[in-house]
């Protein structure tokens, strides 16, 4: 491969000087990768290339079992089922502690820098949800985090006054 050696208009450099000769072999190299496809990977947004040591092993072909006479089909055991907290519920004190937690720091972090982005965030269903929750089941923790939520949006208020 070759490409002649030019300037930043595209034309060619009668005298060129060492930089502008670096510059070329380089526009030379990538163009040489890409007309092979090599370094593609990047593009194709994957941080490493796939490797080609890795041999693809092909599952075996399953041998067909041989019809019994008279076999009667086995019913297969159903797995018990695992039983799932659910997730309209916060089990005690210590969840309630910790969601009450979680809110007042996401709102700290993630509510944004003006009284209206609060009350967006506010408004989401996962938040509202959770703040249902704590209200049904832990009124005391529900207060908490309604009176860090004020204080938090009168800051804002008085910073978007300022």
């Amino acid at each position: 491969m070759w490409l002649p050696v030019m300037d930043y208009k595209n034309k060619a450099i009668a005298h060129p000087d060492s930089r502008a000769i670096s510059d070329t072999r380089m526009r030379c190299l990538t163009k040489c990768l890409a007309m092979y496809g090599l370094g593609h990977y990047i593009y194709a947004g994957e941080d490493l290339p796939l490797s080609s040591d890795t041999v693809e092993e092909k599952p075996a072909p399953k041998e067909k079992p041989k019809p019994k006479a008279k076999a009667k089909p086995k019913a297969e055991p159903k797995p018990e089922p695992i039983p799932d907290v659910p997730a309209d519920h916060i089990a005690n004190e210590e969840e309630a502690d910790n969601v009450v937690q979680f809110l007042c720091d996401t709102a700290d972090k993630f509510a944004g820098k003006t009284e209206g982005e609060l009350i967006e965030w506010w408004q989401y269903p996962e938040t509202k949800k959770t703040a249902d929750l704590l209200d049904q089941g832990y009124p005391e923790h529900y207060k908490q985090l309604m009176a860090h939520l004020s204080a938090l949006r009168a800051s804002l208020k008085e910073n978007h006054d300022v």
